[in-house]
């Protein structure tokens, strides 16, 4: 058989391009729902881990925020802890995304909200103040990550033992 140029050679009809890329490696996809509702729950669960964990640090010097100041923030974060559940749920049972979305962006800025109201009091900040505001990033990127449908692939090598 003689070929003319480079574009008369072609690949048998029966093996397509991606077969042949992936003959030695196993490729998985999760799809951007699943990768969203992944960050999602990830972020749900540090706000809920957040209420539990100390926001802030007291020196020998760091005067204690107001008990009224300090109670409207575990409930804006309590709220934000809830919100991000039902968002979950509504993830899973609707099929139209805007609800559960406006639940992760309310849960987001909420926890972003408690997190600049502590900031405010001059406290030094600690684990839990860092946890609800990662929570508040993992909601956001959790939409951004759907909206935009980014896809997790993961590929694993094959051991091809021709003995």
């Amino acid at each position: 058989m003689k070929f003319n140029n480079k574009a008369d050679v072609t690949m048998p009809k029966d093996i397509s391009k991606k077969q042949a890329s992936t003959s030695l490696t196993e490729a998985k996809t999760i799809p951007p729902q699943t990768c969203a509702l992944i960050l999602a729950a990830v972020g749900a669960l540090l706000l809920v881990i957040s209420a539990f964990l100390p926001w802030g640090t007291l020196g020998p010097e760091t005067k204690p925020p107001p008990s009224n100041y300090l109670s409207t923030i575990t409930s804006i974060m309590r709220a934000a802890a809830i919100i991000a559940w039902i968002g979950i749920v509504l993830h899973e049972y609707l099929k139209n995304p805007l609800f559960s979305h406006a639940a992760f962006a309310a849960s987001s800025l909420l926890s972003f909200l408690a997190v600049g109201m502590f900031t405010f009091t001059g406290t030094p900040l600690s684990w839990g103040a860092y946890s609800s505001l990662t929570g508040g990033i993992l909601l956001a990127s959790g939409i951004i990550t759907e909206k935009l449908k980014v896809e997790i692939v993961i590929e694993s090598k094959q051991n091809d033992k021709t003995n």
